[in-house]
């Protein structure tokens, strides 16, 4: 699930209700709501009141607020209604397990006009009901597939210790952190970087690359192989435009960047971890 607007339509009054309940300064009330009844200036300087609701998207303390706000609104009321089921929460995006459709539907049901009582809605593009479709789960279901937090969990072929293969249900990286990524390279244009060694292009580009594998290698590694065979043919177009010694040779310039990461494999942080060249 999702909600719609989250951050723009938080009611001041239910926030503040839960901000007493934590807060006995009255400092720190004060300044709180002051951030949330300051006024929204657009690029062109206009300005216009909150209404009453919202928080800033990007502020300090938003995320602090909305996850307060949500304790309440969703999680404690979910505890209660809803003991035997489970759920995650991170934000505004939602997950909830059931044990059946008919389970899903009643409990989205439920949640829609407890979220009504909270003046809030779900964004209903954005929620669905996913059959977790595996080995022994073999029920035709329309929607088998969710994306949460850059990830795709969906059915996918698993093998028991190399032995034997079966459907799994698991995650890696989605179709659109990848779309992302590639467009960070696209923004950064660095096969036009001919004034930089290749060493300096490693010293940009290595701090994002360690953040992706480290988050998205958490499963499914072999899944950023895509990613990174698109970075590793940008830098052959930059070994190509930079040496005129390769004559405009994709493949010499390939041949000379796949020994460099044979000999030098800590250049890249991604050529470290086998993302070298086929």
């Amino acid at each position: 699930m999702d909600l719609s607007g989250f951050f723009d339509n938080m009611s001041h009054d239910l926030l503040q209700r839960a901000i007493e309940r934590h807060v006995q300064e009255k400092w720190a009330k004060m300044y709180i709501t002051r951030w949330l009844n300051a006024p929204i200036e657009d690029r062109k300087g206009n300005k216009r009141s909150r209404d009453g609701k919202g928080t800033p998207q990007g502020g300090v303390i938003s995320p602090l607020l909305a996850n307060l706000f949500l304790h309440y609104a969703f999680d404690k009321w979910f505890e209660i209604t809803s003991p035997n089921l489970c759920f995650v929460r991170y934000a505004d995006d939602i997950i909830v397990h059931s044990n059946s459709q008919t389970e899903a539907e009643e409990v989205l049901i439920a949640i829609k006009k407890r979220l009504g009582k909270c003046k809030l809605e779900l964004n209903e593009k954005k929620t669905r009901i996913v059959y977790c479709k595996k080995d022994h789960r073999k029920d035709k279901f329309k929607t088998v597939k969710f994306d949460f937090l850059g990830f795709s969990f969906q059915p996918r072929p698993a093998s028991n210790h190399g032995k034997e293969l079966f459907l799994s249900y698991d995650c890696a990286i989605s179709r659109k952190s990848e779309n992302k990524i590639m467009e960070v390279f696209r923004k950064l244009k660095f096969h036009h970087w001919t004034s930089y060694d290749l060493s300096r292009i490693a010293q940009v580009l290595n701090p994002k690359i360690r953040g992706w594998i480290n988050y998205f290698g958490k499963f499914k590694m072999h899944k950023l192989s895509r990613i990174f065979l698109i970075l590793n043919g940008r830098l052959i177009r930059w070994a190509v435009n930079k040496y005129k010694r390769f004559g405009h040779s994709f493949a010499k310039a390939g041949r000379w960047l796949r020994n460099l990461a044979v000999c030098y494999p800590g250049l890249f942080v991604h050529w470290q971890y086998g993302f070298q060249f086929v």
